[in-house]
């Protein structure tokens, strides 16, 4: 069983994720800072946070699941956040190509995680159900 938040995938990914928005708005210019950097720093960091107060009420299944919906729509804002910043010509194109990319790749693992949650009783560890179930679907898509 999973004895920490830093044992999902999710949130290591989400972490990450996180210190490449961080490098991101290093770059931005000075001015940006209220319109775009408070925002997808805001966003980004809570995705990770909201993953980590969901493990802390696993034993609460509803609880679990809408926080890791709350991680979700915050992956979507950051999404947002880098459109704006993409439009407004402060990213470069292949950089934000590759954010947005990791960044729907999140969205469809916390989705996963929180269909396999749905699924599953919570007596096994929450990593041990997202492994389980990452397995099934590439099993399954080996016929």
């Amino acid at each position: 069983m999973s004895q920490t938040f830093n044992d999902l995938k999710v949130y290591k990914i989400a972490y990450q994720l996180t210190g490449k928005i961080e490098l991101l708005v290093r770059q931005l210019p000075k001015f940006e800072s209220f319109r775009h950097v408070d925002q997808i720093l805001r966003s980004s960091r809570s995705i990770v946070a909201n993953i980590v107060e969901g493990f802390g009420r696993k034993q609460l299944k509803g609880d679990f699941i809408k926080f890791l919906t709350y991680a979700m729509a915050s992956c979507d804002e950051t999404q947002a956040h880098l459109n704006l910043i993409n439009l407004s010509g402060l990213i470069k194109k292949e950089e934000y190509i590759n954010l947005i990319k990791q960044y729907k790749n999140l969205s469809v693992r916390l989705l996963n995680f929180i269909n396999s949650i749905k699924n599953q009783d919570l007596k096994i560890s929450p990593s041990e159900i997202y492994s389980k179930s990452i397995r099934s679907r590439q099993v399954g898509s080996r016929g």
